[in-house]
């Protein structure tokens, strides 16, 4: 899948901060055959992960563990007690530490956390209004398309229509609204004509 979503940044030098369910060893490896860098949040479920960089019980709190590859870095950081995040990086290698003490973190959390705000936006936007239902049945979860679609047909909308519903503190809300109104209609007509041509059929 990622080898399709970032394609059209092959050889480009750029780097790209992703969250846990992108980031593995093996796309940063594959993402540094096409000269491109990476850093994101890992799975405790990955198997690379050591069961060293799992546990936070007994370590203290701002500590942190690093590991290295000839071309990536893990770091397992404990923010705060009994919980840990695990990040891996091949846009960083070393042990560099930054903030005060009493919140001192590695510069690949530093780094992932000034960069991933877009992420933290459309997850945002996405939960505020969204069709998903709690449920077990897969194919009904592919309806958490519609909520990141919809989401990112807004901005589209906003950046060809920026005037459009300025003044208004609702325009994501009026815009799925009207969306949702120009995406049932057609099916509305069908069934009506389909009522009325069985009315005056012979």
């Amino acid at each position: 899948m990622f080898k399709k979503i970032w394609c059209h940044l092959y050889g480009t030098g750029r780097g790209v901060t992703a969250d846990n369910f992108f980031t593995s060893c093996e796309v940063a490896n594959f993402l540094l055959t096409k000269n491109m860098r990476v850093v994101g949040t890992v799975g405790k479920n990955k198997p690379e992960i050591l069961a060293l960089f799992l546990s936070g019980k007994q370590r203290c709190v701002h500590s942190s563990i690093f590991g290295f590859t000839n071309d990536l870095t893990l770091v397992s950081h404990v923010p705060a007690r009994n919980k840990t995040v695990i990040l891996n990086a091949s846009q960083h290698y070393d042990d560099t530490c930054m903030g005060e003490e009493k919140d001192h973190k590695p510069e690949i959390i530093m780094h992932y956390n000034a960069t991933k705000c877009e992420v933290d936006v459309l997850d945002k936007h996405v939960r505020e209004y969204t069709c998903m239902r709690s449920m077990t049945c897969w194919p009904l979860k592919l309806l958490n398309l519609n909520d990141d679609v919809c989401a990112n047909a807004f901005v589209l909308w906003m950046l060809k229509y920026p005037n459009c519903q300025k003044k208004k503190n609702n325009q994501r809300h009026l815009y799925l609204f009207s969306l949702g109104e120009e995406l049932v209609t057609p099916y509305i007509r069908r069934a009506d004509s389909g009522n009325n041509d069985t009315l005056t059929g012979p």
